[in-house]
């Protein structure tokens, strides 16, 4: 998988130090979501789902880690925390659920009609930058792949949320409940 390659090149680059736990979480993703001989996902959306994980990770070390730069050993030890954290436990699993939640909509309150989530849910996001022109698919799809793009962007800025502050997790539907829970007692 291409994505896999590049994203152990800029991390053997950058933070070399990583690369070992890099490919533990590789082997995590293979064994649970997606299987790159076959070409076959172990789970909806699995490969979506691994590719978007390793494009941030590799987003974020290319952005943010530079040997030269300042605080590197902070970062490097930051991105290690991150990818053990991803690695263990049901850390991917509870991700993967907060993405295929996103996916299909669930935070959206179902009794709105399709217009109404729309104007609620989703307006925001025809910035100008962003306005392309879909009329040619019905609403539903628009509003499928503006689901899609959020939950690239939940992956995306977990990822960098986690490289920055790996002791935090990153915010998933599980521990939101449970943070929720803790809260009333």
């Amino acid at each position: 998988m291409y994505i896999e390659e590049s994203t152990r090149a800029i991390v053997k680059e950058r933070a070399p130090d990583a690369l070992p736990l890099l490919d533990k979480l590789i082997d995590e993703l293979r064994r649970g979501f997606y299987d790159p001989k076959s070409n076959s996902e172990l789970k909806p959306y699995g490969r979506p789902f691994a590719s978007n994980i390793l494009l941030s990770i590799k987003e974020y070390v290319g952005t943010h880690i530079h040997p030269e730069g300042s605080e590197y050993e902070r970062k490097v030890s930051r991105l290690k925390d991150g990818l053990k954290y991803l690695s263990e436990g049901n850390a991917l699993n509870d991700v993967y659920e907060t993405f295929t939640a996103i996916l299909k909509g669930k935070f959206e309150n179902l009794y709105l009609s399709i217009e109404e989530r729309y104007e609620r849910y989703y307006k925001h996001l025809h910035r100008d930058d962003y306005k392309l022109n879909f009329s040619f698919l019905s609403f539903e799809e628009q509003l499928s792949m503006m689901r899609e793009q959020q939950a690239i962007d939940y992956i995306r800025m977990g990822i960098e949320a986690l490289m920055r502050s790996p002791g935090l997790g990153i915010l998933t539907v599980k521990n939101r409940l449970e943070s929720l829970l803790l809260g009333y007692f």
